[in-house]
């Protein structure tokens, strides 16, 4: 079997990357597919000579990255397709890879899927899927019981530490939770500003009240929130 032209040697069980493809890489997966900038190659048999041959059967595409929401309990693939000469990335549903009716159905988000290719192209995604990066994330946030009955904090990371592949869904989510700016121009605001003023320091406090009272919420089912009157406050 011929390399293409201008392709360097065959990666197997290598991170499939969108530049690596533009440079001329090759990566194989599995014993039977090759991915190329100029598409997705099944490798056959020849029955006559006995040679292996590669057959195009598609636009390059791969699975960068599956995302499981530890809260939905749901998986989907980040897909990347060519699409007229440039490189897209799209969410789906992990079940519509798998599925090759379901796959097929991709096709009208650029993806190409010929249908007498689509199980074979089912196939090499299920089987690239096992060497691509794997992250976990989570939607929902503030204490919660884990796996193991333990109590966690979910903010823009767990508390206590779980994995580096576990985050908040910052893509998806309803808050922007990542930490901007830094501590100590925080606390120097604090002293300058707070300390000595009894409103400020009140109402710092009330702020920081928030992680007990979602605690509490969550241990007696009855504190979900506090009202804090300011009228008298001057």
């Amino acid at each position: 079997m011929q390399r293409g032209k201008g392709y360097t040697s065959s990666q197997q069980n290598q991170i499939i990357t969108i530049q690596g493809l533009q440079q001329g890489h090759q990566y194989k997966i599995g014993k039977d597919f090759l991915l190329r900038d100029s598409g997705l190659y099944y490798v056959t048999i020849d029955q006559q000579s006995g040679m292996k041959k590669a057959k195009r059967i598609a636009e390059p595409l791969f699975i960068e990255e599956t995302t499981r929401n530890i809260d939905k309990e749901e998986v989907n693939s980040n897909l990347v397709f060519k699409y007229k000469g440039h490189y897209l990335k799209s969410s789906v549903d992990r079940g519509q890879i798998t599925v090759p009716n379901e796959l097929m159905k991709l096709n009208k988000k650029g993806v190409e899927i010929p249908h007498e290719y689509s199980k074979i192209i089912s196939t090499y995604l299920r089987e690239q899927e096992k060497d691509c990066l794997h992250k976990e994330v989570y939607s929902k946030i503030g204490f919660h019981l884990n796996e193991k009955k333990q109590w966690e904090y979910r903010h823009f990371q767990i508390i206590p530490y779980r994995s580096g592949t576990t985050s908040y869904d910052e893509a998806n989510g309803t808050f922007q939770l990542v930490p901007k700016g830094n501590f100590k121009a925080w606390l120097d605001m604090i002293k300058e500003e707070v300390q000595g003023y009894t409103p400020l320091e009140f109402i710092l406090v009330v702020g920081l009240s928030a992680p007990l009272v979602g605690y509490l919420s969550q241990v007696i089912k009855i504190v979900e929130t506090i009202f804090v009157n300011l009228n008298n406050c001057r």
